[in-house]
């Protein structure tokens, strides 16, 4: 939208020769991504997991075997959250420290979680600072939201490294199971 926004400004400039060009037309305008995102094997996503420590081995985990969002990780709170029944809900996205409703209507969802996951929760529960049905499960050291870029930058991509792995990013996890949920 802000993309149209910006090619009708600069179309009315040229109509009245404020500017020569449309800078806008040289901007990429499909939302499809030009490469697809790396799908990492079990084996893989296990050397990842060795070099990080909770909260963000518990985050992999989510993304990798829930296929959810690095969004709806970071909009989770602990609300959400029921490590008796073994499950959670989807209500929210953070994006950019914003927060706001899951991608799709589709996303909102309650999952089933494996023993192994509620393993890993619980035991990010009994280290958390912030444990009130209200605070995000993976808070900022304030308490409030935190930016996937970042985390991607600072602690996904530098142990993706140290395993080896490559390049990878928050959605070559959700595609890692999205690929996988297929087969």
């Amino acid at each position: 939208n802000l993309r149209n926004l910006m090619h009708a400004l600069f179309e009315c400039a040229r109509r009245w020769e404020l500017v020569s060009a449309n800078p806008i037309e040289l901007v990429r305008q499909s939302g499809r991504r030009q490469k697809t995102p790396r799908r990492l094997t079990v084996e893989e996503i296990r050397l990842l997991l060795a070099q990080l420590e909770q909260p963000h081995s518990t985050m992999v985990i989510l993304a990798a075997c829930l296929g959810l969002r690095v969004g709806e990780i970071l909009g989770l709170q602990w609300g959400d959250v029921d490590l008796l029944k073994g499950s959670l809900e989807i209500r929210r996205s953070v994006y950019q420290y914003h927060i706001g409703p899951a991608k799709t209507p589709y996303s909102e969802a309650a999952l089933p979680l494996a023993p192994e996951v509620v393993s890993a929760l619980g035991s990010w529960f009994s280290q958390a600072h912030y444990r009130s049905e209200a605070d995000f499960v993976f808070p900022s050291a304030r308490g409030g939201t935190r930016d996937a870029d970042k985390l991607r930058e600072k602690v996904l991509q530098p142990a993706a490294d140290r395993a080896g792995l490559g390049k990878i990013g928050w959605h070559s996890l959700w595609y890692s199971f999205a690929t996988a949920s297929d087969v």
